[in-house]
C-alpha cells in the first residue's frame, strides 16, 4: 500500500508540473540563424522576393567590363570621372583596377551623373571612349562596360590639309586588323558621305567632294570577330 501511495504522489507531481508548464506564457526563442550572412557567403533570398545581387558582399557600388575589342583585358585601370573631365585636372573620383576576367568593382560611389573611363595596363587612355554612368545613392549601378582603343596613324591627307575633291586617304597597318572602316563626312551639315570596309591602308574617294567644304574622316581598325581595336579622326579642306 505504501509503495502504491507513493507511486500515486509521484504522479501528481508530475501532472502539476504538466499544467503548469502549459499554463505559462509562452517566450520568443532568438533565431539561431545569422541575422546577415558571412561575408565569404552569398546572401540567399527568398524565391518570391526579386533581389538585385551586389558584386560587393558588403557595400553597394559601380560594377562592370573593360574589354579592348570584344576581349576583356585584365590589370585595365578603370576611373569614375566627372564629365568635364577634358579640362578638370581633378576629374577623377575613384579608380579600380580589373581582375584577371577583365572585371572591375567600385564601392561605395557617389550618387549623381558622371562617366567611366579607361586606361590600358600601362596606364595609357589613348582613344578610349568613356562610359556615362547615373548613380542612385545606396545602390547598386551593374553593367557599365568600358571600351578601351588604341590609335591608328593617319598618313594622308594631314590635319587640316588642303586636298583635292577625290582624295587618297591613307593610314598606317594596325596589327591584328583584318579590315578598316572609313567614313567621310561634312564637317558643317555633319552629312555621311563616304562609308566603306577596306582590307587595304588607304581609301580613293569616287565622287567628286565640293570644292571648298571641309570634310571629318575617320578610320576604324576591326578585328577578326568584329571588335573594334583602333581609330582615329582628322580632317581635311576641299580645293576652292
Amino acid at each position: 500500500m505504501a509503495e502504491y501511495t507513493s507511486f500515486r504522489l509521484l504522479m501528481t507531481v508530475l501532472a502539476i508540473g504538466l499544467l503548469a508548464a502549459c499554463a505559462a506564457p509562452s517566450v520568443p526563442v532568438a533565431s539561431t540563424m545569422p541575422l546577415t550572412a558571412p561575408v565569404d557567403q552569398p546572401t540567399v533570398a527568398p524565391a518570391t522576393v526579386p533581389v538585385q545581387v551586389s558584386a560587393s558582399p558588403r557595400d553597394p557600388g559601380v560594377s562592370g567590363v573593360a574589354r579592348w575589342g570584344t576581349q576583356p583585358v585584365p590589370d585595365a585601370i578603370v576611373e569614375l570621372r566627372t564629365g568635364d573631365w577634358r579640362v578638370n585636372p581633378d576629374a577623377v573620383l575613384q579608380s579600380a583596377m580589373t581582375d584577371p576576367e577583365g572585371r572591375y568593382f567600385m564601392a561605395n560611389t557617389p550618387a549623381g551623373d558622371y562617366v567611366m573611363c579607361g586606361l590600358f595596363p600601362e596606364g595609357v587612355q589613348e582613344r578610349s571612349t568613356c562610359t556615362p554612368v547615373h548613380i542612385e545613392a545606396g545602390q547598386d549601378t551593374p553593367g557599365i562596360d568600358v571600351m578601351l582603343v588604341r590609335t591608328v596613324e593617319a598618313v594622308s591627307p594631314a590635319a587640316d590639309e588642303q586636298a583635292s575633291a577625290t582624295p587618297t586617304l591613307s593610314w598606317r597597318s594596325f596589327p591584328e586588323a583584318v579590315q578598316y572602316e572609313v567614313f567621310v563626312i561634312d564637317a558643317g551639315t555633319t552629312e555621311l558621305v563616304q562609308h566603306k570596309f577596306v582590307t587595304d591602308t588607304q581609301f580613293t574617294i569616287q565622287t567628286a567632294l565640293q570644292a571648298g567644304r571641309t570634310y571629318d574622316w575617320v578610320v576604324n581598325a576591326v578585328a577578326a570577330d568584329g571588335g573594334l581595336l583602333a581609330d582615329f579622326d582628322s580632317r581635311f579642306a576641299v580645293q576652292p
